[in-house]
């Protein structure tokens, strides 16, 4: 796939676009039911979609999922309603500095492989789909047995729409969005595995030694 052309000037978010919270749903409807290139550029253009309510979309999907955290925790558990409001301050802040930062490292893996977009698009864009998907997996990831599979099926869901929403933001290809987006979870997912890995030597090293004293 050839990489995606800009069709208008470069986004600029417009002050007076307000914070209209009726219009967020027809956003996110177009969003995760019409999921491409074409969608997220117009998207892009929009004048609610913008990095200030994105990043509001997000402080308040992850109070939500804080609240839910802190609700579960006291039906289930010893929760405390101090618990509660400390779930959900940091769920808002979780989400916004989650977003900001993985939108940060997609932006520059984006930029070193061509991209031509800015970090508030980026980070716009990632608004548009990213604190439904949230409510909606912390929502179904409660029903006994059938919620983990469906939340693995929304993240794999979310990654394509990371993928297409940041080929769109970024004017790349697929599969320089796709590296964009993976490779920070591989780097993760590497040092995981080596952290792992190098926890189970010192383990196994210190009983070796341990037997080796007695």
């Amino acid at each position: 796939m050839s990489e995606i052309p800009p069709s208008q000037p470069s986004y600029s978010p417009a002050p007076s676009a307000g914070f209209d919270i009726s219009e967020w749903f027809n956003i996110w409807k177009k969003a995760l039911t019409h999921p491409s290139a074409a969608t997220f550029e117009e998207l892009e253009r929009h004048p609610q979609v913008t990095m200030q309510n994105s990043l509001i979309w997000n402080a308040i999907s992850g109070a939500l999922g804080g609240l839910l955290g802190g609700l579960v925790g006291v039906l289930t558990q010893n929760g405390t309603m101090a618990g509660i409001i400390s779930g959900t301050i940091f769920g808002a802040i979780g989400g916004l500095i989650g977003l900001l930062i993985y939108a940060l490292i997609v932006f520059a893996i984006s930029k070193a492989l061509g991209g031509t977009g800015t970090f508030p698009i980026q980070v716009a864009l990632l608004g548009t789909f990213v604190p439904p998907l949230l409510v909606i997996s912390l929502l179904l990831g409660q029903i006994p047995i059938l919620g983990p599979a469906v939340s693995v099926v929304l993240s794999l869901y979310q990654v394509f729409l990371y993928i297409v929403a940041t080929q769109a933001a970024q004017n790349v290809t697929v599969g320089k969005a796709a590296i964009a987006v993976l490779l920070p979870s591989l780097v993760v997912l590497c040092c995981a595995i080596l952290f792992a890995f190098g926890v189970l030597a010192a383990i196994l090293g210190t009983s070796a030694a341990s037997g080796i004293i007695q």
